[in-house]
Protein backbone atom coordinates (compact mmCIF):
# COMPACT_ATOMS: atom_id res chain seq x y z
CA UNK A 1 0.00 0.00 0.00
CA UNK A 2 3.00 2.27 -0.27
CA UNK A 3 5.25 4.03 2.18
CA UNK A 4 3.61 4.91 5.48
CA UNK A 5 4.57 8.11 7.24
CA UNK A 6 5.55 8.07 10.88
CA UNK A 7 2.66 8.80 13.23
CA UNK A 8 2.55 12.18 14.91
CA UNK A 9 3.86 12.65 18.43
CA UNK A 10 1.30 11.32 20.88
CA UNK A 11 1.62 14.06 23.46
CA UNK A 12 3.50 17.18 24.44
CA UNK A 13 3.70 15.75 27.96
CA UNK A 14 6.45 13.41 26.76
CA UNK A 15 8.68 16.49 27.14
CA UNK A 16 7.95 16.45 30.89
CA UNK A 17 11.30 15.59 32.54
CA UNK A 18 9.61 13.41 35.18
CA UNK A 19 7.87 11.37 32.52
CA UNK A 20 11.02 11.19 30.39
CA UNK A 21 12.96 9.89 33.41
CA UNK A 22 10.22 7.35 34.14
CA UNK A 23 10.37 5.87 30.64
CA UNK A 24 14.18 6.01 30.59
CA UNK A 25 14.34 3.78 33.68
CA UNK A 26 14.27 0.41 31.93
CA UNK A 27 14.73 -1.55 35.18
CA UNK A 28 11.53 0.02 36.50
CA UNK A 29 9.77 -0.56 33.20
CA UNK A 30 10.57 -4.26 33.15
CA UNK A 31 9.60 -4.65 36.80
CA UNK A 32 6.25 -3.09 35.98
CA UNK A 33 5.90 -5.33 32.92
CA UNK A 34 6.49 -8.41 35.08
CA UNK A 35 3.90 -7.26 37.62
CA UNK A 36 1.38 -6.53 34.87
CA UNK A 37 1.91 -10.04 33.52
CA UNK A 38 1.29 -11.41 37.00
CA UNK A 39 -2.01 -9.54 37.02
CA UNK A 40 -2.81 -11.23 33.72
CA UNK A 41 -2.06 -14.64 35.25
CA UNK A 42 -4.21 -13.80 38.28
CA UNK A 43 -7.15 -12.97 36.01
CA UNK A 44 -6.66 -16.13 33.96
CA UNK A 45 -6.60 -18.33 37.06
CA UNK A 46 -9.41 -16.56 38.86
CA UNK A 47 -11.92 -15.76 36.14
CA UNK A 48 -10.70 -17.26 32.87
CA UNK A 49 -11.73 -20.85 33.51
CA UNK A 50 -14.62 -19.79 35.73
CA UNK A 51 -15.98 -17.73 32.86
CA UNK A 52 -16.03 -20.74 30.55
CA UNK A 53 -17.52 -22.97 33.23
CA UNK A 54 -20.14 -20.35 34.14
CA UNK A 55 -21.71 -20.63 30.70
CA UNK A 56 -21.77 -24.42 30.88
CA UNK A 57 -23.20 -24.29 34.42
CA UNK A 58 -26.00 -21.96 33.28
CA UNK A 59 -26.80 -24.24 30.34
CA UNK A 60 -26.91 -27.25 32.67
CA UNK A 61 -29.36 -25.32 34.89
CA UNK A 62 -31.75 -24.85 31.97
CA UNK A 63 -30.74 -21.54 30.34
CA UNK A 64 -30.63 -21.71 26.54
CA UNK A 65 -27.76 -20.53 24.36
CA UNK A 66 -29.76 -17.55 23.15
CA UNK A 67 -30.49 -16.47 26.75
CA UNK A 68 -26.86 -16.85 27.79
CA UNK A 69 -25.76 -14.88 24.72
CA UNK A 70 -28.31 -12.17 25.52
CA UNK A 71 -26.98 -11.84 29.09
CA UNK A 72 -23.48 -11.33 27.73
CA UNK A 73 -24.82 -8.91 25.14
CA UNK A 74 -26.53 -6.81 27.82
CA UNK A 75 -23.24 -6.66 29.71
CA UNK A 76 -21.42 -5.53 26.58
CA UNK A 77 -24.01 -2.81 25.97
CA UNK A 78 -23.75 -1.62 29.58
CA UNK A 79 -19.96 -1.75 29.63
CA UNK A 80 -19.94 0.47 26.56
CA UNK A 81 -21.00 3.24 28.95
CA UNK A 82 -19.21 2.01 32.08
CA UNK A 83 -15.84 1.75 30.36
CA UNK A 84 -16.11 5.44 29.49
CA UNK A 85 -16.98 6.34 33.06
CA UNK A 86 -14.34 4.22 34.78
CA UNK A 87 -11.62 5.06 32.25
CA UNK A 88 -12.41 8.77 32.40
CA UNK A 89 -12.54 8.63 36.19
CA UNK A 90 -9.20 6.82 36.37
CA UNK A 91 -7.63 9.33 33.94
CA UNK A 92 -8.51 12.06 36.44
CA UNK A 93 -7.78 10.16 39.65
CA UNK A 94 -4.94 11.49 41.79
CA UNK A 95 -3.82 9.13 44.55
CA UNK A 96 -0.70 7.66 46.09
CA UNK A 97 -1.56 4.32 44.48
CA UNK A 98 -1.74 5.83 40.98
CA UNK A 99 -4.61 6.26 38.54
CA UNK A 100 -5.61 2.68 37.67
CA UNK A 101 -4.66 0.62 40.75
CA UNK A 102 -7.43 1.92 43.07
CA UNK A 103 -10.11 0.62 40.70
CA UNK A 104 -8.48 -2.80 40.41
CA UNK A 105 -8.44 -3.09 44.19
CA UNK A 106 -12.02 -1.82 44.58
CA UNK A 107 -13.38 -4.39 42.13
CA UNK A 108 -11.44 -7.33 43.58
CA UNK A 109 -13.64 -8.44 46.55
CA UNK A 110 -16.85 -8.36 44.50
CA UNK A 111 -15.32 -10.45 41.71
CA UNK A 112 -13.83 -12.96 44.15
CA UNK A 113 -17.01 -13.50 46.17
CA UNK A 114 -19.39 -13.74 43.20
CA UNK A 115 -17.07 -16.16 41.39
CA UNK A 116 -16.59 -18.41 44.41
CA UNK A 117 -20.34 -18.63 45.11
CA UNK A 118 -21.51 -19.14 41.53
CA UNK A 119 -21.42 -22.98 41.27
CA UNK A 120 -23.43 -23.38 44.51
CA UNK A 121 -26.58 -21.83 42.98
CA UNK A 122 -28.93 -23.40 40.44
CA UNK A 123 -31.95 -21.08 40.57
CA UNK A 124 -32.18 -19.02 37.37
CA UNK A 125 -32.62 -15.63 39.03
CA UNK A 126 -29.89 -16.29 41.61
CA UNK A 127 -27.48 -17.13 38.80
CA UNK A 128 -28.45 -14.01 36.89
CA UNK A 129 -27.95 -11.83 39.99
CA UNK A 130 -24.53 -13.28 40.80
CA UNK A 131 -23.54 -13.02 37.15
CA UNK A 132 -24.63 -9.37 37.04
CA UNK A 133 -22.57 -8.47 40.15
CA UNK A 134 -19.53 -10.26 38.79
CA UNK A 135 -19.79 -8.66 35.36
CA UNK A 136 -20.30 -5.14 36.77
CA UNK A 137 -17.05 -5.24 38.70
CA UNK A 138 -15.25 -7.09 35.94
CA UNK A 139 -16.23 -4.12 33.79
CA UNK A 140 -14.55 -1.79 36.27
CA UNK A 141 -11.43 -3.95 36.23
CA UNK A 142 -11.43 -4.33 32.45
CA UNK A 143 -11.80 -0.55 32.02
CA UNK A 144 -8.65 0.19 33.99
CA UNK A 145 -6.22 -2.74 34.24
CA UNK A 146 -5.40 -2.93 30.48
CA UNK A 147 -4.49 0.76 30.55
CA UNK A 148 -1.51 -0.07 32.75
CA UNK A 149 0.32 -1.57 29.77
CA UNK A 150 -0.26 1.56 27.70
CA UNK A 151 0.69 3.83 30.63
CA UNK A 152 3.82 2.03 31.78
CA UNK A 153 5.46 1.23 28.42
CA UNK A 154 6.94 3.55 25.75
CA UNK A 155 4.69 3.73 22.68
CA UNK A 156 7.29 2.24 20.35
CA UNK A 157 7.34 -0.96 22.45
CA UNK A 158 3.60 -1.56 22.71
CA UNK A 159 3.59 -4.31 20.11
CA UNK A 160 6.43 -6.27 21.72
CA UNK A 161 5.17 -5.89 25.27
CA UNK A 162 1.73 -6.81 23.96
CA UNK A 163 3.32 -9.95 22.55
CA UNK A 164 4.69 -10.79 26.00
CA UNK A 165 1.19 -10.38 27.40
CA UNK A 166 -0.10 -12.67 24.67
CA UNK A 167 2.46 -15.32 25.64
CA UNK A 168 1.64 -15.07 29.32
CA UNK A 169 -2.09 -15.18 28.62
CA UNK A 170 -1.64 -18.18 26.34
CA UNK A 171 0.49 -20.16 28.78
CA UNK A 172 -1.96 -19.40 31.58
CA UNK A 173 -4.82 -20.49 29.36
CA UNK A 174 -2.99 -23.73 28.50
CA UNK A 175 -2.43 -24.69 32.13
CA UNK A 176 -5.81 -23.55 33.42
CA UNK A 177 -7.84 -25.08 30.60
CA UNK A 178 -5.96 -28.35 30.30
CA UNK A 179 -5.85 -29.17 34.00
CA UNK A 180 -8.75 -27.07 35.30
CA UNK A 181 -11.25 -28.76 32.99
CA UNK A 182 -10.17 -32.16 34.27
CA UNK A 183 -10.75 -31.00 37.84
CA UNK A 184 -14.13 -29.52 36.85
CA UNK A 185 -15.33 -32.91 35.57
CA UNK A 186 -14.88 -34.53 39.00
CA UNK A 187 -15.01 -31.50 41.37
CA UNK A 188 -17.15 -28.80 39.70
CA UNK A 189 -16.81 -26.20 42.47
CA UNK A 190 -13.01 -26.33 42.94
CA UNK A 191 -12.00 -24.19 39.90
CA UNK A 192 -14.35 -21.40 41.06
CA UNK A 193 -13.27 -21.32 44.71
CA UNK A 194 -9.54 -22.03 44.35
CA UNK A 195 -9.16 -19.78 41.32
CA UNK A 196 -10.82 -16.80 42.98
CA UNK A 197 -8.60 -17.12 46.06
CA UNK A 198 -5.42 -17.31 43.97
CA UNK A 199 -6.54 -14.24 42.03
CA UNK A 200 -7.13 -12.28 45.26
CA UNK A 201 -3.67 -12.99 46.67
CA UNK A 202 -1.75 -12.36 43.43
CA UNK A 203 -3.61 -9.13 42.68
CA UNK A 204 -2.94 -7.68 46.13
CA UNK A 205 0.79 -8.44 45.85
CA UNK A 206 1.10 -6.97 42.34
CA UNK A 207 -0.77 -3.77 43.17
CA UNK A 208 1.44 -3.27 46.20
CA UNK A 209 4.65 -3.09 44.14
CA UNK A 210 3.48 -1.65 40.80
CA UNK A 211 4.54 1.94 40.11
CA UNK A 212 2.48 3.94 37.65
CA UNK A 213 3.93 6.86 35.64
CA UNK A 214 3.87 10.41 37.10
CA UNK A 215 0.94 11.56 34.96
CA UNK A 216 -1.72 13.66 36.63
CA UNK A 217 -4.75 15.26 35.06
CA UNK A 218 -7.18 16.44 37.77
CA UNK A 219 -10.75 16.81 36.58
CA UNK A 220 -11.87 20.39 35.93
CA UNK A 221 -15.50 19.41 35.28
CA UNK A 222 -17.77 16.57 36.32
CA UNK A 223 -18.22 13.49 34.16
CA UNK A 224 -20.78 13.71 31.40
CA UNK A 225 -21.88 10.64 29.44
CA UNK A 226 -20.11 11.76 26.28
CA UNK A 227 -17.07 13.38 27.90
CA UNK A 228 -14.76 10.61 26.73
CA UNK A 229 -16.18 10.66 23.21
CA UNK A 230 -15.66 14.41 22.98
CA UNK A 231 -11.93 13.76 23.43
CA UNK A 232 -11.57 10.39 21.76
CA UNK A 233 -13.49 11.37 18.63
CA UNK A 234 -12.30 14.93 18.08
CA UNK A 235 -11.37 13.84 14.59
CA UNK A 236 -14.62 12.30 13.35
CA UNK A 237 -12.78 10.17 10.84
CA UNK A 238 -11.49 7.95 13.63
CA UNK A 239 -15.06 6.68 14.18
CA UNK A 240 -14.75 4.59 11.03
CA UNK A 241 -11.45 3.18 12.31
CA UNK A 242 -13.05 2.27 15.66
CA UNK A 243 -15.96 0.53 13.94
CA UNK A 244 -13.41 -1.39 11.87
CA UNK A 245 -11.61 -2.50 15.05
CA UNK A 246 -14.93 -3.76 16.45
CA UNK A 247 -15.74 -5.79 13.34
CA UNK A 248 -12.42 -7.00 11.91
CA UNK A 249 -12.10 -9.99 14.24
CA UNK A 250 -15.70 -11.10 13.66
CA UNK A 251 -15.08 -14.76 12.86
CA UNK A 252 -12.54 -15.23 15.65
CA UNK A 253 -15.02 -13.62 18.07
CA UNK A 254 -17.80 -16.01 17.03
CA UNK A 255 -15.55 -19.05 17.14
CA UNK A 256 -14.07 -18.03 20.49
CA UNK A 257 -17.49 -17.58 22.07
CA UNK A 258 -19.35 -20.56 20.61
CA UNK A 259 -16.68 -23.28 20.39
CA UNK A 260 -17.18 -24.28 24.05
CA UNK A 261 -20.92 -24.84 23.55
CA UNK A 262 -20.35 -26.47 20.16
CA UNK A 263 -17.69 -28.89 21.43
CA UNK A 264 -19.60 -29.96 24.56
CA UNK A 265 -23.08 -30.16 22.99
CA UNK A 266 -24.37 -33.73 22.38
CA UNK A 267 -23.44 -35.40 19.12
CA UNK A 268 -25.80 -34.30 16.41
CA UNK A 269 -25.83 -30.64 17.43
CA UNK A 270 -22.22 -30.53 18.64
CA UNK A 271 -19.09 -32.64 18.95
CA UNK A 272 -20.06 -34.46 22.17
CA UNK A 273 -16.85 -33.77 24.15
CA UNK A 274 -16.58 -34.10 27.92
CA UNK A 275 -15.13 -31.09 29.75
CA UNK A 276 -11.78 -32.90 30.06
CA UNK A 277 -11.74 -33.77 26.35
CA UNK A 278 -12.59 -30.19 25.46
CA UNK A 279 -9.87 -28.86 27.76
CA UNK A 280 -7.27 -31.17 26.22
CA UNK A 281 -8.24 -30.12 22.69
CA UNK A 282 -8.58 -26.37 23.25
CA UNK A 283 -5.49 -25.92 25.43
CA UNK A 284 -2.98 -26.48 22.62
CA UNK A 285 -4.08 -23.33 20.84
CA UNK A 286 -2.39 -21.45 23.67
CA UNK A 287 1.03 -22.83 22.76
CA UNK A 288 0.44 -21.92 19.13
CA UNK A 289 -0.30 -18.35 20.24
CA UNK A 290 2.98 -18.31 22.19
CA UNK A 291 4.99 -19.41 19.14
CA UNK A 292 3.64 -16.61 16.94
CA UNK A 293 3.28 -13.86 19.58
CA UNK A 294 6.75 -12.30 19.41
CA UNK A 295 7.05 -12.46 15.58
CA UNK A 296 3.57 -10.95 15.32
CA UNK A 297 4.48 -8.22 17.82
CA UNK A 298 7.55 -7.37 15.75
CA UNK A 299 5.47 -7.29 12.56
CA UNK A 300 2.87 -5.02 14.21
CA UNK A 301 5.54 -2.57 15.38
CA UNK A 302 7.43 -2.52 12.08
CA UNK A 303 4.87 -2.90 9.30
CA UNK A 304 1.95 -0.89 7.98
CA UNK A 305 -1.13 -1.41 10.11
CA UNK A 306 -3.26 -1.58 6.97
CA UNK A 307 -1.23 -4.45 5.55
CA UNK A 308 -1.26 -6.34 8.84
CA UNK A 309 -5.04 -5.97 9.15
CA UNK A 310 -5.48 -7.25 5.59
CA UNK A 311 -3.32 -10.29 6.42
CA UNK A 312 -5.37 -10.80 9.59
CA UNK A 313 -8.56 -10.96 7.51
CA UNK A 314 -7.02 -13.45 5.07
CA UNK A 315 -6.02 -15.75 7.93
CA UNK A 316 -9.55 -15.58 9.31
CA UNK A 317 -10.91 -16.63 5.94
CA UNK A 318 -8.66 -19.71 5.99
CA UNK A 319 -9.71 -20.54 9.56
CA UNK A 320 -13.38 -20.12 8.69
CA UNK A 321 -13.07 -22.48 5.72
CA UNK A 322 -11.44 -25.14 7.91
CA UNK A 323 -14.00 -24.83 10.75
CA UNK A 324 -17.11 -25.08 8.57
CA UNK A 325 -15.84 -27.79 6.23
CA UNK A 326 -13.39 -30.07 8.08
CA UNK A 327 -14.09 -30.19 11.83
CA UNK A 328 -15.93 -33.30 13.00
CA UNK A 329 -13.84 -34.86 15.81
CA UNK A 330 -11.17 -34.05 18.43
CA UNK A 331 -8.22 -34.05 16.03
CA UNK A 332 -9.83 -31.76 13.45
CA UNK A 333 -11.13 -29.49 16.23
CA UNK A 334 -7.59 -29.29 17.63
CA UNK A 335 -6.24 -28.36 14.19
CA UNK A 336 -8.88 -25.64 13.76
CA UNK A 337 -8.25 -24.07 17.16
CA UNK A 338 -4.48 -23.99 16.56
CA UNK A 339 -5.03 -22.42 13.15
CA UNK A 340 -7.29 -19.73 14.61
CA UNK A 341 -4.87 -19.01 17.46
CA UNK A 342 -2.01 -18.62 14.99
CA UNK A 343 -3.93 -16.14 12.84
CA UNK A 344 -5.22 -14.22 15.85
CA UNK A 345 -1.72 -13.02 16.73
CA UNK A 346 -1.97 -10.19 14.20
CA UNK A 347 -5.24 -8.87 15.58
CA UNK A 348 -3.55 -6.39 17.92
CA UNK A 349 -2.51 -4.27 14.94
CA UNK A 350 -6.04 -2.92 14.58
CA UNK A 351 -6.39 -1.40 18.04
CA UNK A 352 -2.76 -0.27 18.15
CA UNK A 353 -3.59 1.98 15.18
CA UNK A 354 -5.98 3.73 17.58
CA UNK A 355 -3.59 3.68 20.57
CA UNK A 356 -0.99 5.59 18.56
CA UNK A 357 -3.31 8.59 18.48
CA UNK A 358 -3.50 8.79 22.30
CA UNK A 359 -2.24 11.70 24.36
CA UNK A 360 -0.81 10.27 27.61
CA UNK A 361 -3.16 12.48 29.63
CA UNK A 362 -6.24 11.12 27.86
CA UNK A 363 -5.44 7.47 27.20
CA UNK A 364 -8.59 6.40 29.03
CA UNK A 365 -10.80 8.69 26.96
CA UNK A 366 -9.48 7.42 23.63
CA UNK A 367 -9.43 3.75 24.61
CA UNK A 368 -12.85 3.98 26.24
CA UNK A 369 -14.27 5.59 23.11
CA UNK A 370 -12.90 2.63 21.20
CA UNK A 371 -14.38 0.28 23.82
CA UNK A 372 -17.79 1.93 23.49
CA UNK A 373 -17.93 1.19 19.77
CA UNK A 374 -16.46 -2.28 20.21
CA UNK A 375 -18.69 -3.34 23.10
CA UNK A 376 -21.94 -1.99 21.70
CA UNK A 377 -21.24 -3.59 18.34
CA UNK A 378 -19.98 -6.83 19.90
CA UNK A 379 -23.01 -7.04 22.20
CA UNK A 380 -25.37 -6.58 19.29
CA UNK A 381 -23.72 -9.15 17.05
CA UNK A 382 -23.47 -11.63 19.94
CA UNK A 383 -27.22 -11.36 20.57
CA UNK A 384 -27.86 -11.84 16.87
CA UNK A 385 -25.56 -14.87 16.79
CA UNK A 386 -27.42 -16.41 19.74
CA UNK A 387 -30.67 -16.09 17.81
CA UNK A 388 -29.02 -17.57 14.71
CA UNK A 389 -27.73 -20.58 16.66
CA UNK A 390 -31.16 -21.61 17.97
CA UNK A 391 -33.22 -20.40 15.01
CA UNK A 392 -35.45 -23.24 13.83
CA UNK A 393 -35.41 -25.03 17.19
CA UNK A 394 -32.15 -26.95 16.61
CA UNK A 395 -28.76 -25.57 17.58
CA UNK A 396 -26.60 -24.84 14.55
CA UNK A 397 -23.34 -23.13 15.47
CA UNK A 398 -22.25 -22.94 11.84
CA UNK A 399 -24.68 -20.05 11.31
CA UNK A 400 -22.78 -17.99 13.87
CA UNK A 401 -19.45 -18.73 12.15
CA UNK A 402 -20.77 -17.60 8.76
CA UNK A 403 -22.11 -14.45 10.39
CA UNK A 404 -18.70 -13.81 11.95
CA UNK A 405 -16.92 -13.96 8.60
CA UNK A 406 -19.40 -11.48 7.14
CA UNK A 407 -18.62 -9.12 10.03
CA UNK A 408 -14.86 -9.45 9.48
CA UNK A 409 -15.31 -8.52 5.83
CA UNK A 410 -17.32 -5.44 6.81
CA UNK A 411 -14.52 -4.51 9.19
CA UNK A 412 -11.94 -4.75 6.43
CA UNK A 413 -14.08 -2.40 4.34
CA UNK A 414 -14.05 0.11 7.24
CA UNK A 415 -10.24 0.12 7.30
CA UNK A 416 -10.16 0.67 3.55
CA UNK A 417 -12.63 3.56 3.93
CA UNK A 418 -10.61 5.12 6.78
CA UNK A 419 -7.45 4.98 4.71
CA UNK A 420 -9.25 6.75 1.90
CA UNK A 421 -10.51 9.45 4.27
CA UNK A 422 -6.98 10.02 5.60
CA UNK A 423 -5.50 10.41 2.12
CA UNK A 424 -4.08 13.87 1.44
CA UNK A 425 -5.64 15.92 -1.36
CA UNK A 426 -4.78 14.67 -4.82
CA UNK A 427 -1.82 16.55 -6.26
CA UNK A 428 -2.08 18.29 -9.66
CA UNK A 429 -0.70 16.22 -12.52
CA UNK A 430 2.48 18.28 -12.61
CA UNK A 431 3.14 18.04 -8.88
CA UNK A 432 5.37 15.38 -7.28
CA UNK A 433 3.57 12.30 -6.05
CA UNK A 434 2.25 12.67 -2.53
CA UNK A 435 3.07 10.23 0.22
CA UNK A 436 0.54 7.61 1.28
CA UNK A 437 -1.41 8.86 4.36
CA UNK A 438 -0.26 8.20 7.88
CA UNK A 439 -2.04 5.48 9.83
CA UNK A 440 -3.19 7.92 12.50
CA UNK A 441 -4.92 11.25 12.21
CA UNK A 442 -2.84 14.35 12.79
Amino acid sequence: MGTIQAPPAATDQEADPRLAAYYADRALMWRNVVLIQCLVVASAVGIGLAGTLSGLHMRACGLGEDTIALLNSINLWVVGYLVMYFSWRSDHTVSKLGRRTPYILLSLPFIVVSTALFPYFTNTWSLILLYAVKMLFLDMKASTQPLLRIDCVPRDMLGRVGAITTCVTALSFFAVTRYGMRIADSHPTVPFVAGSLVMAVMTLICCRFLREPPVTCPATTGFRPWSALAIGCRDRRIILLMVGVALIGGFYQMFGYWNTFWATAPAGTGLGFSKADYGDAISWQALAAVVVALPCGWIIDRCSGYRVVAAFWCLQLVGFAVVVSLVHDASTFLFATILCATGGGLGGAAEIMVFKTCDARHVGSVTSSLSLFRNVISGTVLAISGWLVVNGGTSDYGRAYVFGMVLATAGLACFWGYRRLMAPPTAPASSPALAVPAETPA
